[in-house]
């Protein structure tokens, strides 16, 4: 009574049988498409992460996720999602959100993650101490058109 392994291509075909017959596929307005135009670059990601980052419908992991996918596009229009996060019931999201705040200016960054060195759940405070640690580097933050412009206030 052994583990048996599956291939990976078996194990998924099932899935994407169902997925190219079009049961499966995420509805319209569903987090997942959210994730996909971040993933892949589109516009439109930022605006709909930070709505679902704010969305307290959603599950944990699903606003900790769109946080960590902010972290990658953060602007100055979007962050509120962060500030938000930082304060969060949930450790998956104060967790997710301070990794994002760490593409935030290094005076900001301190403002923000320094109160979470305290938190009660140890990832978070660890998590916390890595982003104060770093320096700001401009390379890290994927610059978008929109965000050449702010460089100089987001990395002094």
């Amino acid at each position: 009574r052994g583990l048996t392994l599956v291939p990976a291509p078996t194990l998924f075909r099932p899935a994407a049988a169902r997925l190219a017959q079009g049961r499966g596929a995420a509805p319209p307005g569903h987090f997942a498409r959210a994730f996909d135009r971040a993933r892949r670059g589109l516009p439109g990601a930022e605006v709909a992460l930070a709505a679902i980052a704010g969305d307290a419908q959603q599950a944990p992991i699903v606003r900790a996720t769109a946080l960590r996918l902010l972290s990658e596009v953060l602007s100055p229009a979007s962050v509120h999602a962060v500030q938000a996060g930082l304060v969060d019931s949930d450790a998956w999201v104060r967790y997710a959100a301070v990794h994002a705040a760490g593409a935030v200016d290094p005076a900001t960054r301190v403002a923000w993650v320094a109160p979470l060195l305290s938190d009660p759940v140890r990832a978070v405070r660890v998590e916390s101490a890595r982003v104060l640690a770093r320096r700001c580097n401009p390379k890290k933050i994927r610059s978008r058109a929109r965000l050449a412009t702010k460089q100089a206030d987001w990395c002094a």
